[in-house]
């Protein structure tokens, strides 16, 4: 029960302790209000597709092709007369004037020689598939939020009609005429 002091000439005053009450009972309500508040939590979709790039190295066995350039030489001294051949040259020798006249020559060819080669390939992949679809689902509420919720609710009302009070009595009753 509330007691009021009253005084003929203003309006009723309220005791210290009432005072205290009311202000504790605002600060709890504001703090359920906090604590009651919903908040929107939103993840980002997961995507397992990745692009890749896959690069491997491994040795290639190839030909090479080398062209071998045609090179004469000739060569004079004092000796008997030879003549020499391979794949790649001819040599021909011959007296002279009491020298030996010798000139080699390589033929115009070209060599094919097996080479091992490092050769490093490189393959891409790339996802192809479209994004996933979000399908949103309405998830029902856990008894606590619903319980907060409703609580939530209860103190805004009750803030409201504590200062619909408050209000009244202090600016709205003082200034009604008394019996």
């Amino acid at each position: 029960m509330t007691t009021f002091i009253h005084d003929d000439n203003g309006p009723p005053e309220m005791e210290p302790w009432q005072h205290a009450v009311g202000i504790i009972a605002i600060l709890v309500c504001v703090a359920i209000l906090l604590l009651s508040s919903c908040c929107v939590c939103k993840q980002q979709p997961r995507s397992d597709y990745r692009d890749s790039v896959v690069i491997r190295q491994r040795i290639a066995h190839v030909t090479a092709t080398i062209n071998l350039p045609s090179e004469v030489k000739e060569v004079v001294t004092r000796d008997t007369a030879s003549h020499l051949e391979n794949t790649f040259s001819k040599s021909d020798a011959a007296i002279r004037s009491g020298y030996l006249y010798h000139s080699l020559e390589t033929k115009p060819q070209t060599i094919h020689v097996p080479v091992s080669v490092p050769v490093s390939d490189t393959t891409a992949f790339y996802s192809e598939k479209p994004p996933p679809e979000i399908i949103e689902v309405e998830k029902p509420l856990t008894q606590w939020q619903s319980f907060f919720l409703v609580l939530g609710r209860l103190t805004f009302f009750a803030i409201l009609i504590y200062l619909a009070v408050a209000a009244i009595t202090k600016w709205i009753l003082p200034k009604l005429p008394r019996p």
